[in-house]
């Protein structure tokens, strides 16, 4: 980026640092932005970025640019932004964002101007591809039969594609599931359990809270046991409903937000979209035959050596760690508005309830 710094308002999206990224990332040869419309869009949606929709106006040849465009930036909550440069998720969505411009990735993204980070993994920019021609769902509302099988399958062919790969030793910057920074949210999960009991222990299933308890004493070593153990993939592991676009022409669903990925195992995608994007009603009825549609069509893209009791054991698995999202999230980011409070208490429900109902706590470690 030169000597331009990467912006934390949506204010300092001007016309000249808006020209400067992109003729920086080898557009706007011919023209450049004489005017910006910025808004605020997506607001609490996600905690530790945040998104404006750009209509630009250009002077000259904007090449194959569109008239509007997305910026994801950080989120202004400091909390939020200590967090996300800890864990390195601007990084890891930037990168990821990369490796889809080059093709790879293996699922359909937007289409991506600019993708930057900071050295210090602190600030972020990523000039992004307009997708209000698609459908969003809501994710405290749940997701619809149709829209979960759509998920389901994009969740296969993404996993399918990085299935034990040798070129997921290529990407140095997607970090294993125990990397030290995840396995260092043990002591925050630990931390931030009372101040979670105290705020919403009331809204949780019984007898949950002691099997959060326990988790929380061994998450480190449980992400271990996965790394070694299991088949590793390309994990989204934000894989919820606010972060996909549905009926786009050609493109049945678009994932975006990247910033949580590694390597991991692929059901763990599966479990989160399952618990957490459907109500209890749609899970009791709809769970298990989604999970037996991600199975088969892994197995028809070439994963073998993987049985479904296998896939239903690390499912279970994966619900425990799901607590760890709201029991730190809830705790210590602020929601910002009473949609973004309300995310949180659906995420908290659900991730509790469930471990409840697949009896979780038969998958504690020893």
């Amino acid at each position: 980026m030169g000597d331009l710094a990467l912006p934390t308002t949506v204010a300092e999206l001007t016309p000249p640092y808006l020209t400067h990224v992109l003729k920086h990332a080898g557009h706007l040869a011919g023209g450049e932005i004489v005017g910006v419309e910025a808004s605020i869009v997506g607001t609490g949606v996600g905690f530790v970025g945040q998104l404006a929709r750009l209509e630009l106006t250009y002077s000259g040849d904007p090449g194959a640019l569109p008239a509007t465009m997305v910026a994801k930036f950080p989120n202004d909550f400091p909390m939020a932004r200590d967090i996300a440069q800890a864990y390195g998720f601007y990084r890891t969505e930037a990168e990821c964002y990369r490796q889809a411009g080059h093709g790879e990735l293996g699922v359909p993204t937007p289409d991506i101007y600019v993708s930057e980070v900071s050295d210090d993994d602190r600030d972020t920019l990523i000039l992004m591809q307009d997708l209000s021609d698609g459908r969003m769902a809501d994710q405290v509302a749940g997701a619809s039969l149709a829209d979960a099988q759509a998920v389901i399958d994009v969740g296969a062919q993404l996993h399918a594609t990085w299935w034990q790969s040798p070129k997921l030793a290529d990407l140095g910057w997607l970090r294993p599931l125990n990397n030290p920074a995840y396995k260092a949210g043990e002591q925050q999960f630990q931390d931030s359990l009372p101040m979670f009991t105290d705020l919403f222990g009331h809204l949780v299933a019984p007898g949950t809270l002691d099997v959060a308890e326990r988790v929380g004493r061994q998450l480190a070593r449980s992400y271990d046991w996965i790394v070694d153990n299991r088949p590793l993939t390309l994990a989204h592991v934000d894989f919820r409903l606010d972060n996909f676009f549905f009926d786009r022409p050609g493109v049945p669903v678009t994932v975006i937000d990247w910033q949580l990925s590694v390597q991991s195992i692929g059901v763990g995608d599966i479990s989160y979209f399952i618990v957490q994007s459907m109500t209890a009603e749609m899970r009791h009825e709809h769970g298990e035959a989604l999970l037996r549609r991600w199975y088969a069509a892994i197995v028809e893209r070439g994963v073998s050596e993987y049985s479904y009791d296998d896939a239903w054991s690390d499912f279970r698995r994966s619900v425990l760690f799901q607590l760890a999202i709201p029991v730190v999230g809830a705790s210590n980011l602020d929601p910002a508005n009473e949609r973004g409070r309300q995310l949180l208490e659906c995420l908290l429900q659900r991730a509790f309830q469930a471990v409840a109902d697949y009896d979780c706590a038969e998958m504690l470690l020893p």
